[in-house]
């Protein structure tokens, strides 16, 4: 729009102009024309100071256009490389799908692992106060869980899972150790017998971390790492590895009777420290050297027994490739 002194000239010059022109026949004196001249003058300026002021609005709206055609390409490209991520999210999906067995973990047997891994700190507590007859029995309980839960896995195969396999020799370390570090605290263990038993089980554990990280496909993440349904790898413990397992058990129940009952002996518990020595000691060298102690698991190993389609021989095969020539 434009302001009233730039206007109000343009105006006047366009009135006096057009009395000029109309009267241009009629005789005029020299302060006519001069006043017209003076006019006519008066609206070149103005359209000229017009114009200065519309070039930077019209500067303005050109870079305003722009703008938004910029805002609206880069919504655009927003929006494209969204769409991209969540396709190679689904894609990613799928395939971790087809190669990673996934299976249902709620099971009796791996809810009787996780009540043992519970119950050590309290054994713990236990030990540490003495209350060595509230141990033994809460001690012989989960015992009586640890043969229940491999008897429930055996009879009923829908209870049994691949994550059980690695729970249930957890939850034996777990409370092994727990218990062989309260005891040697108290001085009911010798602590060189206890160190042999936790160095052997954080190899073990660190191994198996190790080998369920290398079982997980591309891409490895710290989610699909710790999600306990899929179902990568299994093991498979040694008969070396069980015989060390029960002989720890005995050493512990044996180890809190001795204050509540005084038995067994100073000799037999010598004895059993010694036997404990050697089972892990094996037990630990058979998982180095045994075969199969750790098998991978994949949906792509069984497809060819669970699929019915019939692998083309080497005939067709040839048959196939020869098809092109011909055409």
């Amino acid at each position: 729009m434009l302001s009233p002194p730039a206007a109000f000239p343009l105006f006047l010059g366009s009135q006096f102009n057009g009395a000029c022109a109309t009267h241009a026949s009629l005789p005029h004196s020299s302060e006519w024309k001069l006043l017209c001249r003076h006019f006519g003058r008066a609206r070149q300026d103005s359209e000229t100071a017009i114009d200065w002021n519309l070039a930077p609005n019209k500067k303005l709206l050109e870079t305003r256009t722009k703008l938004e055609k910029a805002k609206h390409k880069l919504e655009g490209a927003k929006q494209n490389i969204m769409e991209d991520i969540q396709d190679t999210k689904a894609l990613v999906r799928e395939k971790m799908d087809a190669i990673i067995e996934k299976e249902n973990i709620m099971t009796v047997p791996n809810l009787l692992c996780i009540s043992r891994i519970v119950a050590a700190p309290f054994l713990c507590h236990l030990v540490v106060s003495g209350a060595y007859d509230l141990a033994l029995g809460l001690f012989v309980l989960a015992g009586i869980t640890d043969l229940a839960d491999g008897w429930i896995a055996r009879v009923f195969p829908s209870q049994a899972s691949k994550l059980g396999s690695f729970l249930d020799p957890l939850a034996d370390k777990v409370l092994v150790a727990v218990l062989f570090l309260s005891l040697t605290y108290n001085g009911l263990i010798p602590i060189p017998l206890t160190g042999i038993i936790i160095y052997r089980d954080v190899a073990i554990i660190a191994a198996a971390s190790y080998v369920r990280y290398k079982s997980l496909p591309s891409p490895r993440t710290v989610m699909r790492y710790f999600d306990a349904t899929h179902a990568t790898v299994q093991l498979s413990p040694t008969t070396v590895s069980k015989v060390n397992t029960a002989v720890q058990l005995g050493l512990i129940t044996a180890t809190l009777a001795q204050p509540v009952f005084a038995l067994p002996s100073p000799a037999v518990m010598t004895g059993l420290w010694v036997l404990t020595i050697g089972t892990t000691v094996a037990s630990g060298a058979s998982y180095i050297f045994s075969r199969n102690t750790y098998t991978f698991i994949s949906k792509l190993d069984r497809q060819p027994q669970d699929s019915h389609v019939t692998e083309p021989s080497a005939k067709d095969d040839s048959q196939i490739r020869q098809k092109p020539k011909d055409i």
